[in-house]
């Protein structure tokens, strides 16, 4: 019952990285059909399914769950209430189900214009049927308990379920009325914990070579769940870099040096090392793991400028040369010049030491990643690496602003080819933090609603709310999307339109959140985007596609397609609107026997207005159009008239 986190993954003392064009070729991708990006957060949940560990109190749960819609997850921190609640929520919903995150709330809530919300919990944003975790923010935890009562009530009434997640000491807080969704779990069994992450993950060992590790047993009686975690993704990544020499007995020796002592061998090199200089090299070393010494020096003569070493007095052909400084730190230098450690997960080590003990020096370490990240000295793989690496420890430590601060440079600068690839791969990590994920969906929120974004961040947002977002917060990627399409000139706008239609039209919930955004824009603001996608979203194949089903029979998509009709109907000209009508009144021939269409269009004109008199222009149109069977023709219009005048006649 671990991993907890959606999308890439850090898996050990090696780095993974995604080194993407970010947004060239979004359309050819979204063109050619992509996967629903909500795939990624199933698989994920599928997964953490077989790796999970029942604990103590689960049944409780899970029963609660079932008869209430809600759960309220107590326990001590670090035995897995994360992922015991999305374990349940999963089970509860199905293989084809998503659970919506909203842990981490943002400090201001997101206001949207169709949706002005003041409240921490927003009960639009919940989906019928939806699964939604909730694991509150330390800062926002009272106010979250102000309002939980009235948001369970919308969960029942919306047939969702909800699994909130507290500490002991929190749950003091939560409401009369609802103590008796409290459902206490207690730490799971760290050793079947370990063993079946360890299937899971399809590593062969021995019970011999499990039961002989005392170091192990200490780590199983008192880290946290994400601990043994991480030691297991450890395992996993010395297995890959180590190879079959070692066997599992080696690779797990390597993981519990890496996750305990080498902290201290690192913490002794670094004090032994007599400047700043030597210093600044083994930090490079580690963020640039494979790189070649010419680049790894470089960029040590950088992060010593940028950390304001003083420089030395000695000449050059008087200091060590590279090679001995680098023999020192215990550098390996393939016959390539590239650089590595000799002990496995040494650069992770270190990298951890500097970010936790030179606290002062952090943002000087941002300064530095500013330009290391995009330097022409250092090859792409190698940026993509670095790039991870200053993201990891940034999210590690807090500061998650060091990488919206980096990204909102990187996505101004000219050239693209090296620093877009960098703010991509910086946000993708940004937005896929637990803790932080929502910091960086407002970033991209605000983005959206400004006009005067640049394009380079514009296209990187849209690429990230069909990739990223839509994979966890699929309604928030619908609205980001949105503003987008109302605020950018025509290159960022086709782009943003097929990554919101691609999304739709995959996502039944997310297709009727897109027809209430579009009625309510055309009815309050009138906007000509809106009327652009009310023509493409209000066309009877879209709204009768199979992979979605017909939601025409919706009463709720009936309202608000009406809502938009009546605002088209009176505020634009029949020539901007006529083919789209022609194509209903083309569906209702086909279907006679089926009213819905004529039902939406009248009720449509149910209203004062010249609406009705320019729907009846164009039906009449319509009815001697040549060529066609006029009799049928004949039948529908007088229908559709004859209720138009029934309509007015009411009023």
């Amino acid at each position: 019952m671990i991993g907890d986190d959606y999308g890439p993954k850090h898996a050990g003392s090696g780095d993974m990285h995604n080194t993407t064009n970010y947004y060239i070729g979004v359309e050819e991708r979204l063109r050619r059909g992509s996967r629903n990006p909500r795939r990624t957060a199933r698989e994920h949940l599928v997964r953490l399914n077989r790796q999970f560990v029942e604990p103590p109190g689960y049944s409780m749960a899970q029963a609660t769950l079932e008869t209430s819609g809600c759960v309220l997850l107590v326990g001590a921190s670090g035995i897995g209430k994360r992922a015991a609640g999305q374990v349940l929520l999963h089970r509860v919903g199905g293989q084809e189900a998503v659970v919506q995150d909203e842990s981490g709330v943002p400090p201001d809530n997101e206001k949207d214009e169709e949706n002005d919300e003041d409240e921490v919990l927003v009960s639009a944003q919940v989906p019928d049927d939806g699964l939604v975790l909730l694991d509150p923010a330390e800062d926002r935890l009272v106010q979250v308990m102000k309002g939980l009562s009235s948001y369970q009530t919308q969960i029942w009434e919306r047939n969702a379920y909800l699994a909130v997640v507290l500490t002991e000491s929190e749950a003091i807080l939560v409401p009369e009325e609802m103590r008796h969704l409290l459902v206490t779990l207690r730490r799971p069994d760290p050793a079947r914990v370990v063993r079946r992450h360890l299937e899971v993950a399809e590593i062969s060992y021995t019970d011999q070579e499990i039961r002989d590790r005392p170091a192990l047993r200490d780590h199983q009686a008192t880290d946290p769940m994400r601990n043994l975690a991480e030691l297991v993704r450890l395992i996993s990544a010395a297995r890959d870099q180590l190879g079959g020499t070692t066997g599992f007995s080696g690779w797990l020796d390597a993981a519990l040096d890496a996750l305990g002592e080498l902290g201290n061998e690192v913490a002794a090199k670094v004090k032994s090392l007599s400047t700043g200089e030597h210093r600044a090299l083994l930090l490079a070393t580690a963020m640039l793991i494979g790189a070649s010494a010419d680049q790894v020096d470089l960029a040590a003569t950088a992060l010593a400028r940028a950390t304001a070493q003083p420089e030395t007095d000695q000449p050059p052909l008087e200091r060590d040369d590279l090679f001995q400084r680098m023999k020192e730190l215990n550098v390996t230098v393939d016959r390539d010049r590239c650089v590595r450690f000799a002990k496995f997960g040494y650069e992770r080590a270190v990298r951890q030491y500097f970010w936790d003990n030179f606290v002062a020096l952090r943002g000087d370490f941002r300064d530095w990643a500013r330009d290391a990240a995009v330097s022409l000295d250092i090859g792409a793989p190698v940026r993509a690496r670095f790039v991870s690496c200053f993201a990891d420890q940034a999210l590690r430590t807090g500061r998650p602003d060091d990488i919206a601060d980096l990204v909102s440079t990187w996505v101004r600068q000219n050239d693209r080819s090296r620093a877009l690839p960098a703010a991509g791969l910086a946000l993708q990590r940004g937005l896929g933090d637990q803790r932080y994920g929502a910091r960086f969906r407002r970033l991209i929120y605000d983005w959206s609603c400004d006009s005067n974004t640049g394009a380079d961040a514009a296209h990187l947002s849209i690429t990230m709310c069909a990739t990223v977002i839509a994979s966890t917060h699929p309604a928030e990627a619908v609205v980001r999307l949105h503003h987008f399409i109302r605020r950018q000139g025509e290159v960022v706008r086709d782009r943003a339109t097929d990554a919101l239609f691609d999304l739709v039209r995959q996502d039944r919930r997310e297709f009727r959140h897109l027809v209430e955004r579009i009625a309510t824009g055309l009815t309050h603001k009138n906007w000509d985007a809106d009327f652009a996608l009310f023509l493409t979203l209000a066309r009877p194949r879209e709204l009768t596609a199979s992979r979605i089903g017909p939601l025409l029979a919706e009463t709720f998509v009936r309202q608000r397609l009406a809502d938009g009709w009546r605002a088209v109907l009176s505020r634009r000209r029949p020539e901007d609107w006529g083919e789209l009508a022609r194509e209903w009144l083309n569906a209702a021939e086909a279907f006679p026997r089926n009213g819905l269409w004529v039902d939406t269009l009248i009720a449509a004109c149910a209203e004062p207005g010249p609406g009705a008199g320019n729907l009846y222009g164009v039906v009449g149109d319509w009815a001697r159009e040549p060529g066609v069977d006029l009799r049928i023709r004949k039948s529908v219009a007088v229908n559709v008239i004859n209720r138009m005048v029934s309509a007015a006649g009411g009023r």
